[in-house]
């Protein structure tokens, strides 16, 4: 089953499926999003069972799906090459942040960075100060 996810999110990686199925895909993608887990979470799963949480996969997709219907499909007729394709795989279990919006760049940021980590740097700098 997660092998079908990575497929779609890859394809929702370079074109937007035809109106009448975006509201479908929509719900479906919905249903299927649960509430993400944590990045460590995942790697932890991945260490014990190799299984990926359906719900990365459908966080991934609902994203991809937003994105790729508001900026619409690629311009020309020019297919994905082999390496783009690698790269849409690869992002699925480690995310970039270029090419992302700063709200999705933020939302990021909260995950890894806690609030203990920020505070110390913060008072790392105050004490050069």
């Amino acid at each position: 089953m997660s092998r079908g996810w990575e497929l779609m999110a890859i394809c929702l990686a370079f074109f937007p499926p035809s109106q009448k199925f975006e509201s479908f895909l929509q719900e479906y993608i919905v249903k299927n999003l649960q509430e993400k887990d944590s990045e460590t979470n995942i790697v932890l799963q991945l260490l014990k069972s190799q299984v990926v949480p359906i719900g990365h996969f459908a966080h991934i997709c609902k994203r991809r799906l937003d994105r790729i219907c508001t900026a619409g499909a690629r311009k020309g007729l020019k297919k994905p090459t082999p390496e783009e394709i690698e790269q849409a795989k690869r992002s699925i279990f480690h995310p970039s942040m270029f090419g992302d919006t700063l709200d999705e760049i933020i939302s990021m940021q909260k995950t890894s960075f806690q609030k203990g980590s920020c505070l110390g740097y913060k008072l790392r700098c105050q004490r050069r100060s």
